[in-house]
């Protein structure tokens, strides 16, 4: 009896209610988050703009820095007419230069080949000499730069002594005609630029600082990080610098952890010249202050919104529920029987309306409960009866049953084969003793396993079941040897034919064909002596005829010969059965089917299997067609028996062919076999007879009717010498249109 699940009761008013108050919010957050979008939306594009604003205004601060210190290298070089004046007036001049500018620590003058004119330092003069520390750091990048006519800076270097950064800066002394006639090589130190980074401000808590394309911190305001020589290549913005191409490009401004470890709004602007880069940062906190306080005020709005919408959702769920609450309770009442319940709602809406037809409804429902009483009693008294009916012939079927049930059993026990019914996990549900008397079994019970050790592990019993059921088909072992007996098996499947052919389990069916055997084994006994026998006197009879028909018995007619003739190849048809008869024999017996196995070429074989059959096929005008002989192929096989095949095969082509008919002759190696193939279009073989084609003494209707003479043994004896060789034979066949025999032999 299956039972019906009730849900939980769930309030109309509190539905309602949600789902105006979730109605409400949705509408009251979806335009909250639109305006806070757009709010962060423009706030970010305004943040965007002011970072590359202000991070623009710090490159050009330091790009200036640079420029300035360029251009009073060249007001230098021009004043002071350097390409032109005196030896002793370069030291004059470099000394008033640096004493001028105090960003230069060390100046340089070369002439047109590098070698130093002369040099000023604010450095003791026991430190290296200049010219010495400027090609140290420098190497030959800036007299390729020079040659060319064009300014050069160099990578930023930590000074050993001092721990400063300090960058080497080259302009080329040109005469008036534009000669280059040496190089003005200041180092600059670039820790004036410190103050210049100090003076740019980013708000009222952002950072700026410079690197160079290494990553290498440059000016920050914590001079003891850019003293450290730090790498600051980890962060994103920088590595972002490190990998472009040209160093111009900008990308948009992105939240990303900053020099701090802290979430800022961070933007680059490259100089090129130098190769250096100016970060700028602002605290998110500080970048989106006013998007802050608009999502906080929403929060507020939200939190009043949220209990205003409840409000006015219990309100108007409690107009709409009153009347409903007031149709449950007298539906409540009428489920408990009181048909004559009414409701009243003075209301001219839709529930007005349900208020007036469910009492209609009511006294509809109490005028048919009265019928339906009386109807009920006469049909109570009709399913009476026919329960009655029904128990009659259930009794009556079961009784039947049973005397089927009975019947069937008795079948089985008085059955002379073994019967043994099982289900699909191989338990056994019926068994006779029949059963065990074949198996002689008589104090072991039966089971699957005890039957496979009792045949001596010749047959998996299981594993032949297990087949049977898999493919629903009856499998059929002819000849188990058990001891001194042959039991022949038999597997059937049981199948539920109304459930999709479901297979339920099989019956195991057991016969001793002893008797069977032995009878056979004796006509085949009988079949090997008798051919013994008549081997002898046929010999005979041959020779004597073959000395007739040479005229050793005195001149005959042409009449007589005639006959001779036909007692001849009569005689000759008796021998051939006779050969047939005794390799049947051998073949049942086992004795004396020996193969003797030799190498030979297939070429051979074929070719004197065709000359002896070329008579033949010359009198019934059929072509011969070879069209692959195997010349290079060579098998080891017994070559009587391998052309005793090919003369059952390639006569049968012949015999069996229309008039003017072709055969074709094939062998192909296919891997590790040779396929041999006779084709003809012929006769062929009906398909509702082909199933028995290698049977012993049989043949086709069609083939009788074409050839009467032929005994049916050929192809059993052809089939039994490829076996016996490990190879197989098989063939193709339509009727009236030729069959193609084939057999394979391994290499």
């Amino acid at each position: 009896m299956s039972s019906v699940k009730t849900k939980k009761f769930r309030s109309l008013l509190v539905t309602l209610t949600i789902v105006f108050l979730l109605l409400g919010l949705i509408i009251f957050l979806v335009s909250t988050g639109f305006e806070i979008y757009f709010n962060i939306e423009s706030q970010g594009r305004m943040v965007n703009d002011q970072q590359h604003l202000i991070a623009q205004n710090a490159a050009d601060a330091v790009k200036n820095f640079i420029e300035n210190k360029f251009n009073l290298l060249e007001t230098t070089v021009k004043i002071g007419n350097l390409s032109v004046i005196e030896k002793e007036e370069y030291k004059l001049i470099l000394t008033k230069l640096i004493g001028f500018e105090s960003s230069f620590r060390q100046l340089a003058l070369l002439d047109a080949q590098g070698k130093e004119l002369s040099t000023v330092s604010r450095l003791s003069s026991q430190l290296t000499p200049v010219i010495d520390e400027f090609k140290k750091q420098i190497g030959e990048d800036l007299f390729v730069q020079i040659d060319k006519g064009e300014k050069y800076i160099s990578q930023v270097y930590i000074d050993p002594t001092t721990g400063e950064p300090m960058i080497i800066m080259a302009t080329p002394v040109k005469n008036v005609l534009g000669d280059l006639k040496g190089t003005l090589i200041a180092e600059l130190n670039l820790k004036f630029i410190w103050d210049l980074m100090d003076e740019i401000k980013i708000g009222k808590n952002g950072l700026a600082y410079v690197v160079d394309k290494q990553g290498d911190l440059i000016a920050f305001k914590d001079i003891s990080r850019v003293l450290q020589n730090e790498n600051l290549a980890h962060l994103k913005e920088v590595n972002e610098f490190i990998k472009k191409e040209n160093s111009l490009n900008q990308d948009e401004a992105e939240i990303l952890r900053g020099i701090d470890g802290n979430l800022a709004v961070t933007n680059h602007i490259g100089l090129n010249f130098p190769d250096w880069a100016i970060i700028v940062e602002l605290p998110v906190s500080e970048a989106y202050s006013n998007t802050i306080r608009t999502i906080k005020l929403s929060g507020l709005l939200t939190i009043l919104g949220i209990i205003l919408i409840t409000i006015i959702s219990i309100s108007l769920s409690k107009k709409i529920t009153d009347p409903i609450i007031k149709l449950k309770n007298a539906a409540n009442e009428i489920s408990g029987g009181n048909l004559k319940m009414k409701i009243n709602i003075e209301s001219n809406n839709e529930i007005g309306e349900l208020a007036k037809n469910f009492n209609q409804m009511t006294a509809e429902l109490y005028s048919y409960t009265q019928n339906l009483e009386k109807k009920v009693a006469e049909k109570t008294f009709e399913l009476k009866k026919e329960k009655e009916n029904v128990e009659r012939k259930v009794e009556e079927r079961t009784r039947e049953l049973k005397e089927e049930q009975a019947r069937f059993l008795a079948s089985v026990y008085s059955l002379s084969l073994g019967f043994v019914l099982f289900n699909k996990q191989h338990q056994i549900m019926l068994k006779n003793d029949a059963a065990k008397n074949i198996l002689k079994l008589y104090g072991d019970d039966l089971n699957v396993e005890i039957i496979t050790k009792t045949l001596e592990n010749k047959v998996n019993i299981k594993k032949r079941a297990e087949e049977c059921m898999e493919k629903g088909k009856t499998i059929e072992l002819s000849e188990v040897e058990h001891g001194e007996f042959f039991i022949h098996l038999l597997f059937v499947p049981i199948v539920m034919i109304k459930d999709s052919n479901e297979v339920i389990g099989y019956v195991l069916l057991i016969e001793d064909v002893t008797r069977e055997r032995k009878i056979d084994r004796a006509k085949s006994e009988f079949v090997s002596l008798a051919s013994h026998q008549l081997r002898t006197p046929l010999a005979g009879i041959k020779w004597f005829i073959e000395l007739l028909m040479k005229g050793k018995g005195g001149k005959m007619d042409k009449k007589a010969l005639d006959y001779l003739q036909q007692i001849y190849i009569s005689n000759e048809r008796m021998i051939k059965l006779v050969r047939d008869l005794l390799d049947i024999s051998r073949i049942e017996t086992g004795k004396k089917f020996e193969i003797n196995k030799q190498k030979i070429k297939i070429k051979d074989i074929l070719e004197s299997s065709l000359k002896e059959t070329f008579s033949l096929a010359k009198k019934r005008k059929i072509k011969i067609i070879k069209n692959d002989l195997g010349d290079n192929f060579e098998l080891w096989v017994d070559p009587d028996k391998l052309k005793q095949v090919l003369d059952n095969l390639i006569t049968n082509a012949i015999k069996y062919n229309k008039e003017n008919g072709n055969i074709e002759i094939n062998c192909q190696k296919e891997k590790d076999k040779i396929i041999f193939s006779i084709k003809d279009n012929g006769v062929g073989i009906p398909k509702n007879q082909q199933k028995r084609i290698f049977e012993k003494f049989f043949r086709a209707d069609n083939a009788i009717f074409k050839e009467t003479d032929g005994n049916g043994l050929g192809l059993y004896i052809a089939k039994a010498i490829v076996e016996a060789h490990g190879g197989k034979i098989w063939f193709k066949s339509k009727e009236n249109k030729g069959a193609t025999f084939y057999f394979s032999l391994a290499i």
